[in-house]
């Protein structure tokens, strides 16, 4: 799956590149280029189909990935049910997405899996993966099959795009770590003869960029949990009774001093191989921990490689007059810059 997405990846940051070089010199709002490229690779390795969100503005997929998960206040509140009083749920049936981009999902996943049947062609990406299952294939689990595709698409399009945006950001605030990513990234494709998904792998100083990104900016505000089973905490005796709903704050552990030092600074060194061990682990939770973390970590990592090296090769990028920093946020299903992410892309 992941050498997939890495081909989808590749395709979906050439475009990207192309529109960049359509805008060079221009105030860009990156986090919008961002959810297009998003939109694409999600399009491509869920549901098997060219997104073209760069070639259409008002791409169906793009506008219905964005609808799906309402950014309102109703939807806040059913969300806050699904967490803290699923038997609620349950009872009154009410769902969490707009169900007109549910159905529009569900024609598009179907009409994908009857053409590749006809034409007996596949990809080996998410949609053969499922449509293959035998558990999937039984009609009776038909919904289920279509939600996987759903839920990635939601899980993966706006916090993915959210993370490359603010990278993107902070690397235009900061032109040395800029200057050092670039020279890593074209160090590493130099001896692998292009992208591949290797050389990403390689790439040690990306992945530090990315990982004090997602430290920085926690996109998502909370991981929920349940307890399993009562708890001890031994330093001060309190006692988490089983099926106790307990909220884990991002910010709270990432932007506190005791584990990370000056949290305000941007410093993709703390997660250097010398200083990485010395971070307790259970501090630093951006796709969760446990039997519970993110099953698209690895898928989300992967693509917002890609897409920040699509964005660095060709281009310098830097801040412009409508640049906010430091950046101000407002809190909805995800983080949001207030602002929007401005910066300015010009040609190496």
């Amino acid at each position: 799956m992941e050498r997939t997405a890495n081909a989808a990846d590749a395709e979906c940051g050439k475009n990207m590149e192309e529109y960049l070089t359509m805008k060079v010199g221009e105030n860009l709002e990156v986090k919008e280029i961002c959810s297009k490229f998003m939109a694409d690779v999600i399009s491509s390795c869920a549901f098997g189909i060219n997104g073209n969100s760069f070639q259409h503005e008002n791409s169906d997929l793009r506008k219905h990935g964005e609808m799906v998960l309402p950014n309102t206040i109703i939807c806040y509140l059913k969300m806050a049910a699904y967490f803290f009083t699923p038997a609620a749920v349950r009872l009154l049936k009410f769902s969490l997405f707009n169900m007109e981009s549910v159905q529009f999902f569900k024609y598009t996943y179907r009409t994908v899996i009857k053409q590749r049947t006809q034409d007996e062609v596949g990809r080996k990406d998410l949609l053969d993966i499922l449509s293959k299952n035998p558990f999937f294939c039984h009609e009776s689990n038909d919904d289920l099959l279509i939600a996987n595709p759903i839920v990635f698409f939601i899980a993966g399009f706006e916090t993915t795009g959210t993370a490359i945006s603010l990278a993107l950001h902070e690397l235009g605030v900061n032109p040395n770590i800029q200057s050092k990513l670039r020279a890593e990234i074209a160090s590493v494709i130099g001896r692998h003869g292009g992208l591949t998904f290797e050389a990403v792998n390689e790439m040690k100083y990306l992945h530090m960029v990315i990982s004090e990104t997602l430290r920085k900016y926690p996109v998502t505000p909370i991981i929920p949990r349940e307890a399993t089973e009562d708890y001890e905490i031994r330093k001060t005796g309190l006692i988490i009774e089983k099926g106790t709903q307990i909220i884990i704050s991002h910010d709270a552990l990432h932007k506190n001093p005791k584990y990370f030092p000056n949290p305000e600074v941007f410093d993709p060194e703390r997660f250097s191989e010398s200083n990485v061990h010395s971070i307790n682990s259970y501090t630093y939770l951006p796709f969760g921990k446990g039997p519970r973390n993110c099953i698209g970590e690895r898928f989300a990592l992967l693509t917002a490689k890609v897409g920040i090296i699509y964005a660095l090769t060709k281009f310098m990028v830097h801040t412009n007059s409508n640049t906010t920093e430091p950046m101000e946020f407002s809190r909805s299903l995800f983080l949001t810059a207030k602002h929007g992410v401005n910066l300015t892309f010009t040609r190496i």
